[in-house]
C-alpha cells in the first residue's frame, strides 16, 4: 500500500500543475479545473490500485483530463452559464510579452484554443495532441493554423515578443 501512495504522491507532484492548466484552458474557471483535476486523479489512484505496474505518463494524464473537461461541459446545466469576458483594451502598435499571450488565448473557441495550448504550452506534436484529443492529424494541422489566424486577428496584429 505504502509503493501505491508513493507512486501516485511522485505522478501528483509531477503533472497536477499540468492538467490544471489543461482544464483550465478548456473551461476558463480555475474552480471548474480544480474539480475536473481532482476526478483525473481519483481515477489515477483507482487505476494505480487496480495496476500498480503499468505506467501512467504525462500523456495519458492529459488525455484524461481533456476527456473529463469535456464531460463537463456537455452538462446541460453548464452550457447555460454565460461567462462574460472583460473587454481587453487594444494595444495596437505596442509589444506584448508571451507571458500575455495566455489572457488573449481564452478568447480563442474552445477547439483551436485546446490545440494552440497543446502544441505550444506543452511542446507536443501534432500527432501527440491527435491521441490526446481523438483526432485525425489533418484536424490538427487545421485547428492549429486557424487557431494561429484568429489569435492574429484577436492580437490586431500587435508583435509578440
Amino acid at each position: 500500500m505504502e509503493k501505491l501512495e508513493e507512486t501516485f504522491i511522485k505522478i501528483y507532484d509531477l503533472y497536477a500543475d499540468d492538467c490544471l492548466r489543461l482544464a483550465v484552458s478548456f473551461t476558463k474557471s480555475l474552480a471548474d479545473a480544480e474539480d475536473i483535476v481532482q476526478k483525473v486523479f481519483i481515477k489515477l489512484y483507482s487505476e494505480l490500485n487496480n495496476n500498480l505496474s503499468r505506467t501512467y505518463n504525462k500523456s495519458w494524464l492529459l488525455k484524461v483530463t481533456a476527456n473529463e473537461s469535456k464531460n463537463f461541459l456537455k452538462h446541460s446545466w453548464h452550457k447555460r452559464i454565460i461567462f462574460h469576458n472583460e473587454l481587453l483594451e487594444n494595444k495596437e502598435g505596442s509589444n506584448i510579452h508571451i507571458d500575455e499571450i495566455s489572457e488573449y488565448l481564452l478568447k480563442l473557441p474552445e477547439k483551436y484554443r485546446i490545440v494552440i495550448y497543446l502544441y505550444y504550452y506543452e511542446g507536443y506534436k501534432i500527432k501527440e495532441i491527435a491521441e490526446i484529443l481523438s483526432l485525425n492529424e489533418e484536424n490538427v494541422r487545421t485547428r492549429l493554423r486557424r487557431g494561429k489566424e484568429k489569435m492574429k486577428i484577436i492580437l490586431g496584429g500587435v508583435k509578440i515578443c
